[in-house]
């Protein structure tokens, strides 16, 4: 049987090497953000690459993440890339798994501006 200092060691080094994963997807992302943006790629390519890494991201939340961190940003790469219709679906999530925390909030108040804006 393995030992929990073992268990929890291999445990907390796969968190960190999916963070990094979901880190390096969401600055591929916002490169292509900024690209698009900017004109250097198409349009299609630009959100192309940004569904790949979303698509990347949310396998990688699914198979390890224990925290809101990383619904929190991919509901933020969602509503940077302005489709609020999935970044509302994760903030969503960020407010009813992890209450009472500094995320939760901020998500909610996405939630809220975004019914507020939907009013106008």
């Amino acid at each position: 049987m393995l030992s929990p200092v073992w268990s929890t060691t291999t445990r907390l080094h796969s968190l960190k090497q999916s963070m990094l994963e979901i880190s390096s997807s969401i600055n591929t992302i916002s490169h292509a953000i900024n690209e698009g943006v900017n004109g250097v790629v198409s349009a299609a390519d630009s959100t192309q690459l940004i569904v790949e890494d979303m698509d990347n991201i949310s396998h990688k939340m699914d198979e390890n993440y224990e925290n809101g961190n990383a619904l929190y940003y991919l509901a933020q790469a969602y509503r940077k890339n302005e489709d609020m219709e999935n970044a509302k679906i994760y903030y969503q999530k960020v407010v009813e798994l992890y209450p009472n925390t500094e995320r939760a909030a901020n998500s909610q108040n996405y939630l809220d501006q975004s019914e507020t804006d939907t009013a106008r």
